[in-house]
C-alpha cells in the first residue's frame, strides 16, 4: 500500500480575554493553558488598558519594532492608533477569536480577527492583528497603515471573486477523479453474535492514474448504516468521542484504510438474531484538492477544497446469531 497520510492539527480557537472551557466529547473539559498563554494575556490587557486611558507612549512599548517605527511618521501617537486600529473594538475586546500556532511544543503566536463590516453586510471584511514572541518577549503587531474601509471592501470583493473562480476550477478538475475512486466496506468478524463485537473495515480505493486528497473526520467513530431484513433503518446510539480531523493522500492505484475496526455493536442495540445489511454512508469523508490560500496571515497551508459528492460504500449482508447451536 503506497500512501501518504498525516493527521491535520486543527486550529484551536482561544479566547485570551475571557477563558471559556471547551466542550469536547459531549461535555466540558478543564482548560490547561501553557504559561505563554498567561504571558500573552497579560500583555494584551496592559495594551488595552494603556489605550483606554490614552497612555499612547506606554501602549507603543507593547508593539513590534515595525509598528513603533511606523508610528514615528505620524503627527501624534494618538492619531496613529486612532487611524491604524479599529480602536473602539480593540479596547472593548469585541469578539476575540484567537488561534494559536504550535511549534516544537511551544506556543509562540496568537492571532485575532476583528470584523469591520456589519454582521449582515457583504462582503465580510476583517482586520487582522497578532501577538508573537521575540527573545521571550511578546509583541503586538499589525499592518501599520490607515484603515480605509471602502478600499478594503472593494479589495475583498475582488478577492472573493477570484477565490470562487479558483474553487470552481478545482472542483471541476476533481470530477473525473471521482469516477475512479470508491469506498469499500469489509466485515472482519467471521461470525456475528448477539452481545459480541461486530467489526468492520472502511477503505478508500483509488483506481485512477493520479493521486487524490481526502479529509476524514472520525470515520472510526461514525456509525455505519444498519438495516434489518426489511431494509428498514435501525436507530443508532450516539457514543461520545473526541474527533480528530485526518488528512491524507492516496497514491494512484492504491488504497487507504480509513477505519480498521468499527464495532457496530457500540452504536446499535442488536438483540435479535437475523439478517442485517451494513453500509458506510460516506458522511465523514471528503474528497478534495488543495489550492493556494489568499490570506497567508491566517495560515501558511494551502486551502482544502472539497467536493459535495459523497462516496457510500458497498452493502455488506451479515447473519447475526445467538451463538447457540440449534
Amino acid at each position: 500500500m503506497d500512501t501518504t497520510t498525516r493527521v491535520a492539527i486543527a486550529t484551536i480557537a482561544l479566547q485570551l480575554v475571557l477563558a471559556v472551557p471547551s466542550a469536547i466529547a459531549g461535555g466540558p473539559q478543564p482548560c490547561e493553558y501553557p504559561i505563554e498563554y498567561r504571558q500573552a494575556n497579560m500583555i494584551l490587557l496592559k495594551f488595552q488598558d494603556a489605550l483606554t486611558t490614552e497612555r499612547w507612549q506606554e501602549a507603543l512599548l507593547f508593539c513590534s519594532d515595525r509598528v513603533r517605527k511606523a508610528a514615528q511618521g505620524w503627527p501624534t501617537p494618538k492619531e496613529f492608533f486612532s487611524k491604524t486600529l479599529p480602536l473602539a473594538k480593540v479596547v472593548a475586546g469585541v469578539g476575540c477569536p484567537y488561534w494559536q500556532e504550535q511549534h516544537n511544543g511551544a506556543f509562540h503566536s496568537y492571532g485575532l480577527l476583528i470584523r469591520l463590516t456589519e454582521p449582515r453586510q457583504e462582503p465580510l471584511v476583517q482586520w487582522y492583528w497578532n501577538m508573537f514572541t521575540t527573545n521571550n518577549t511578546w509583541a503586538i503587531d499589525w499592518e501599520p497603515v490607515a484603515i480605509d474601509l471602502n478600499a478594503m471592501i472593494e479589495k475583498q470583493r475582488a478577492e472573493d471573486r477570484d477565490h470562487r473562480k479558483r474553487v470552481e476550477t478545482a472542483r471541476s478538475e476533481l470530477e473525473p477523479k471521482l469516477r475512479t475512486i470508491k469506498t469499500h466496506l469489509t466485515a472482519l468478524s467471521d461470525h456475528c453474535v448477539v452481545g459480541s463485537p461486530m467489526l468492520f473495515r472502511v477503505e478508500l480505493m483509488n483506481f485512477g492514474k493520479s493521486a487524490i486528497n481526502f479529509m476524514a473526520a472520525g470515520v472510526e467513530y461514525h456509525p455505519l448504516r444498519l438495516l434489518n431484513e426489511k431494509s428498514e433503518p435501525i436507530p443508532f446510539v450516539e457514543a461520545p468521542a473526541q474527533i480528530v480531523m485526518r488528512e491524507g493522500v492516496v497514491a494512484p492505484e492504491s488504497s487507504e484504510i480509513l477505519a480498521d475496526s468499527i464495532d457496530i455493536a457500540k452504536h446499535y442495540s442488536i438483540s435479535r438474531p437475523g439478517t442485517y445489511f451494513v453500509q458506510f454512508d460516506g458522511a465523514p469523508l471528503e474528497i478534495g484538492a488543495r489550492i493556494p490560500r489568499t490570506d497567508k496571515r491566517i495560515s501558511s497551508e494551502d486551502e482544502f477544497v472539497a467536493t459535495s459528492t459523497k462516496l457510500p460504500s458497498n452493502v455488506v449482508k451479515i447473519e447475526v446469531t445467538t451463538g447457540q447451536k440449534e
